[in-house]
This record gives C-alpha cells, sequence and structure tokens, in this order.
C-alpha cells in the first residue's frame, strides 16, 4: 500500500563446482550457484525507510546552478586595515553558501589580501596590511554553494591613504607672523593657515610645553576646526620660551605632529643706563651747549637679560616741553648727532632716549640737560688806575704797583673764570 514498502533481501548462494566429461580425461572448476532464496524481511514505513536506510547524498536534489551574483562594498579603515561588506548573494536551490574573500590591486588578484574564508559571514575586516600610498585596493568576494558552484563579485576600487595630514603656517603669536617674545604673564597665542590631507580629518588639538612636542604646560585640548590656538589662563615665567604643538589626525588613524619655532616670555623692560649731553665718547657731560644749529649726545649701561636690546631712540626736548626733534632711530649705536636745527640762546634742553628690547618694551632716560649759551662773556674797557683816582691814567710814578679794574658778565651761563696779564703791549703778558 502507498503507507509502506515491503523490503526483500536476495541471498545467492555461490561456490566452485568441478565439470568433468567422460570422454575426455579432463575436468573445470568454475564458479556456480547453489541456491538463490528470496526472504522477504520487515515491512516499514516510507519514513523510516528514508531516515535509516538510505545514504544523505541519495536524498538532495542536484542543484545546476550558480550561487546569483550580490553586491559588495570596501573601504579603507585606517593605515594598514580595510574592511568588506556584502549582500544579496542568494541560492534557494542550495542547502547553504559560503564565501571566500581576497584584495588585490586589480580585480581577482589577491596580491594584497590572501582568500580568506569567513564561512557564512558577510563582512570581513583585515588588519596588518601593506598599502602603498595611492594604489587602487580591489575587494572580490566568491560566494560558493553546497553544490560546490562559485560566484565572484568585486567592489569598486578604493584609493589608499598612507600619508598623514600636513599642518602648514604654524606660528607663534596671534598672528599675521611668526612671533618671537610675548609680553603677557599668562596668555599665549599661536596660529595656522591650513591642514591639507587626502582624506577627512578626524581631529585637530594642541598642547603647550617648554620644549617641543610635549606639554607640560598644557596637556592636549581638542580645538575641532579652530586656526587660532590660545590660552588666557597660565602662569608664565620670565626668559622662558615656550613652544605650541599640533596635533592632527585623518580618518584613517594617521597622525601628523607639528611644533612652533618657540615663543620667549619677556614682559620686563630694559635697565636703564646713563645719558650724558654735548659728547660723542660718553667721557664727561656737558651742563651747557655751545651751538644753536646742531646737539649730540651719547649714552651707555642699557640693558635686557631676556630679549636683548633690539634698537636706540633720541631726541632733544626744550624744559618747557617743547620738542625740537621727534624720535630718531638709530639701531644699535650710542650716540646721536642732529644738524640743521635751531636752539634758543639760554634755553635749556635735554635728551630724551629710549631703549627698547626685542619683545618691544621700552624704557625713556632723560639727560640731566644743557644750557644753550653760544656767545662770549662781555667785558667792559679795562682801566689803569692809581691810588685815590677812579678814571683812566696814563702815567703812573709809583712803580712797584699797578692798578687796574674792568667789569665782565655773561647772561646765559655766568662767568667761570677771570684771568689778568701785564704787559709791555696791548694783550701782552711779558711782564
Amino acid at each position: 500500500n502507498p503507507l509502506a514498502r515491503r523490503v526483500f533481501a536476495f541471498v545467492r548462494i555461490l561456490g566452485p563446482k568441478l565439470k568433468c566429461k567422460a570422454w575426455a580425461p579432463s575436468c573445470t572448476i568454475y564458479l556456480g550457484t547453489y541456491a538463490e532464496i528470496e526472504v522477504t524481511l520487515f515491512t516499514w514505513s516510507a519514513k523510516v525507510i528514508k531516515v535509516a536506510l538510505l545514504p544523505e547524498a541519495c536524498l538532495s536534489t542536484p542543484d545546476p546552478t550558480a550561487p546569483i551574483k550580490g553586491t559588495v562594498e570596501a573601504a579603507q579603515v585606517n593605515w594598514q586595515t580595510l574592511s568588506a561588506n556584502w549582500v544579496d548573494f542568494k541560492d534557494d536551490e542550495a542547502e547553504y553558501i559560503q564565501f571566500t574573500v581576497f584584495a588585490g590591486t586589480a580585480p581577482g588578484l589577491d596580491n594584497i589580501m590572501t582568500a580568506r574564508d569567513v564561512k557564512a559571514k558577510t563582512s570581513h575586516t583585515e588588519g596588518d596590511l601593506k598599502f602603498t600610498h595611492g594604489q587602487r585596493v580591489f575587494v572580490t568576494v566568491v560566494c560558493t554553494n553546497s553544490a560546490g558552484l562559485k560566484t565572484a563579485a568585486t567592489a569598486e576600487p578604493f584609493q589608499t591613504d598612507t600619508t598623514p595630514p600636513v599642518v602648514s603656517g604654524l606660528e607663534d603669536g596671534p598672528g599675521p607672523g611668526d612671533h618671537a617674545y610675548s609680553t603677557s604673564r599668562n596668555a599665549l597665542q599661536a596660529h595656522y593657515d591650513s591642514i591639507r590631507d587626502e582624506s577627512s580629518i578626524e581631529s585637530t588639538g594642541f598642547m603647550i610645553g617648554t620644549s617641543p612636542w610635549i606639554g607640560d604646560i598644557q596637556e592636549y585640548r581638542d580645538v575641532k576646526n579652530s586656526k587660532r590656538l590660545s590660552n588666557f589662563e597660565l602662569e608664565l615665567r620670565l626668559g622662558v620660551t615656550y613652544y605650541f604643538t599640533v596635533i592632527a589626525k585623518n580618518v584613517y588613524e594617521l597622525e601628523s605632529v607639528t611644533s612652533t619655532n618657540g615663543i620667549l616670555v619677556d614682559y620686563t623692560p630694559p635697565f636703564a643706563g646713563n645719558v650724558y649731553d654735548d659728547s660723542l665718547d660718553c667721557k664727561e657731560d656737558s651742563d651747557y651747549q655751545i651751538a644753536s644749529i646742531y646737539y649730540k649726545a651719547c649714552w651707555f649701561g642699557f640693558e635686557d637679560p631676556q630679549s636683548g636690546i633690539d634698537h636706540y631712540q633720541w631726541k632733544v626736548v626744550r624744559s618747557d616741553g617743547i620738542q625740537v626733534f621727534p624720535y630718531q632711530n638709530v639701531g644699535l649705536k650710542l650716540f646721536g648727532y642732529k644738524a640743521g636745527i635751531s636752539l634758543q640762546l639760554g634755553k635749556n634742553y635735554s635728551v630724551k632716549v629710549m631703549a627698547q628690547n626685542r619683545a618691544g618694551l621700552g624704557y625713556e632716560k632723560q639727560s640731566n640737560g644743557a644750557f644753550v649759551d653760544y656767545t662770549r662773556p662781555e667785558c667792559s674797557s679795562v682801566l689803569d688806575l692809581v691810588p685815590g683816582v677812579n678814571e683812566d691814567q696814563d702815567y703812573v710814578t709809583d712803580l712797584p704797583f699797578l692798578t687796574a679794574s674792568w667789569h665782565c658778565v655773561d647772561r646765559e651761563s655766568g662767568l667761570k673764570t677771570q684771568e689778568a696779564a701785564v704787559g709791555t703791549y696791548p694783550g701782552g703778558s711779558d711782564v
């Protein structure tokens, strides 16, 4: 009946037989059948027969078709890793499908990553690869069904990036340009022009230290896309050089570390020196100026131990504050000379010297001044006198004695000394 099958066992008994001919003295040995027995053994249901008696291979329906081709996507993860995933590989007639993935510089090549058997997974990530910058990478996935038929699909190639970002124009100070010195006690600033990368920038940050590439003053701080870097809450030390270090990382975990050339903190002006009037060699200071059309001065002793003296400026002013000429930059010269000016007789003039350090801080020192006196003292006529007479005499009778009188004045600087001589001719001193 349709619900059962009769199973028979056929037993055939074979054995050797001897056949001889009566008319010939010979015999032949051959293998013959002794008996055939047909025995009904059991009656089993069809289900039991299928499970218990038939081999597995006899139960599968043959699959003459390969799997349906799917879609593969691949990308670079970091400087030595790729990832791939795939969808839509199908084979409804097969009992199973499994995948193999490999990568190379052309479709079907495995010179970058040899074949990896990933079973039934639909994604794979592989590290420790050796990429060459700018090469095109093709990832291929092979789908194999239970009948051994294969279908391959290759992803669109991706181009590798094995170089870190490039930070350009990193300089100390708020800009524009690079600043070598800072006069602040608690603030530092820096800036950069751009960060270039063939892929996308993942993060950008900076740190501050007393040496390049360290952050002993400020640890790493993310700044996203800002090109201005600053910290206004520091405790800076006089005479110390500080460095900004920028760390830029792209999406492939490649990073660049770039430092500035350093900025020196100097928030004190130069130490004051001395200024001498009417001198070019600073051997002696003068209280008087004997010319009305020029002025000369010198200075010495200005120092700046942190950033050093950058230049000197000088000018001449009158005692009432009127400026004869504005500040003149003389570089690192220790003297100044200015002609073509007009000084007033009897007025006091002084020199102001500004010593400026490389940080831009200056200290002004003023001389003690000099009176302008370019005229000689004025003297009245010298009178030859005799005792008891106050008029000029032409003769003298008392030979051992000579008496004379005069009056000299200097309205600007006053008289310093007076000298008298006696001679046998006007202006002479032979007596």
